[in-house]
């Protein structure tokens, strides 16, 4: 997983978190998980929440909400079944679940389910008040929240995908996302036109008693429009 924080792009690199200059790639902070030292965990994916962290880990089976000033934790959300995403979301943490199908509103006090039965829940996205997600087995991004209440009836807005993981939402509505099935990053518009920019090694499906995205191939864009995207194969961050 891959996010933008100002002008640090910060990536989860299972045993430990890095930054690096969004401008140059000069590597520049990096926070090891040291067992039995670190409250860091395990790392697979990750998000920026303004001067905090939301770190998503299926092997340690939570999303924790880091303080990379102080090297804290913040607040758990722990028990959780698959996480493959966790975001900022309406005054709590949204969180896809694979092996329960969910994508789910935590805070401190409860957890409300936005979304149901789903085949595989994979990346979060929120644009304004609405939340997105992938599902990597459908090969489809959905629309299915706003205002930190579910959809009555969640919208599809972009299909036929390979796999996708990673994707932002653009200003005009429309979907950049980077189908780890191919490897194909792709823009498509509000009416659904795919413009293809760019190629990486394709991702590995996970294990059976892993999420199918595995290590998550992460896509984030920067204020000046530049997007950033990792591969799980060649270890490097584009």
């Amino acid at each position: 997983g891959i996010t933008v924080s100002d002008d640090e792009v910060w990536v989860a690199d299972v045993f430990s978190i890095r930054s690096f200059d969004r401008e140059t790639g000069e590597a520049l902070e990096t926070h090891p998980n040291w067992l039995g030292v670190s409250s860091l965990g395990t790392s697979f994916n990750i998000s920026a929440a303004d001067d905090n962290l939301i770190i998503t880990s299926f092997f340690d089976s939570d999303v924790r909400v880091w303080n990379p000033s102080t090297q804290e934790r913040i607040a758990t959300y722990g028990d959780l079944l698959g996480p493959v995403s966790g975001v900022s979301y309406s005054g709590g943490v949204a969180v896809s679940e694979h092996f329960t199908g969910t994508v789910t509103l935590h805070s401190e006090t409860d957890a409300v389910v936005l979304a149901a039965e789903m085949s595989a829940p994979s990346g979060l996205y929120v644009a304004g008040d609405s939340l997105y997600v992938g599902d990597r087995v459908l090969g489809q991004i959905w629309r299915i929240a706003e205002g930190g209440e579910a959809l009555t009836e969640p919208e599809v807005v972009a299909d036929g995908l390979d796999a996708p993981e990673g994707f932002i939402v653009t200003d005009d509505n429309g979907i950049v996302v980077v189908e780890a099935g191919s490897g194909t990053i792709v823009h498509i518009d509000i009416d659904g036109v795919r413009n293809e920019l760019g190629d990486i090694t394709p991702g590995a499906d996970g294990l059976p008693f892993f999420p199918p995205s595995n290590f998550f191939t992460g896509l984030d864009i920067d204020a000046d429009g530049n997007l950033f995207v990792t591969s799980e194969i060649e270890n490097t961050v584009y």
